[in-house]
C-alpha cells in the first residue's frame, strides 16, 4: 500500500485472508518476493535486464530466484 522512511518501512493490507482489514507494518528486510508459476515479471537486474517473462517453475529452496521464460527469445533463465 506505501512505504515510510524513504522506503525502510512497508505497509500492507493482507488479501488473502478473510475479513482481515488492518494495516501491517514490517521493515523492509522482513519482506521477499514471492513467486507462483504463472506470474507475469520483468528482470530487474543483470544480463537480462528489462526483459519480461512468464515463472515456469519455483524452487523452495530459493523461492525469490524463478525460473522463467523470456516473452522475447522463449529462453529459459
Amino acid at each position: 500500500m506505501s512505504f515510510e522512511n524513504g522506503g525502510q518501512i512497508v505497509n500492507f493490507k493482507p488479501m488473502n485472508i478473510e475479513g482481515f482489514e488492518d494495516v501491517i507494518s514490517l521493515d523492509r528486510n522482513h519482506v521477499m518476493k514471492y513467486f507462483e508459476v504463472g506470474d507475469a515479471v520483468k528482470v530487474i537486474e543483470g544480463k537480462y535486464q528489462y526483459e519480461t517473462g512468464i515463472v515456469m517453475s519455483v524452487d523452495e529452496e530459493n523461492a525469490t530466484m524463478p525460473t522463467v521464460k523470456l516473452d522475447s527469445t522463449h529462453r529459459e533463465i
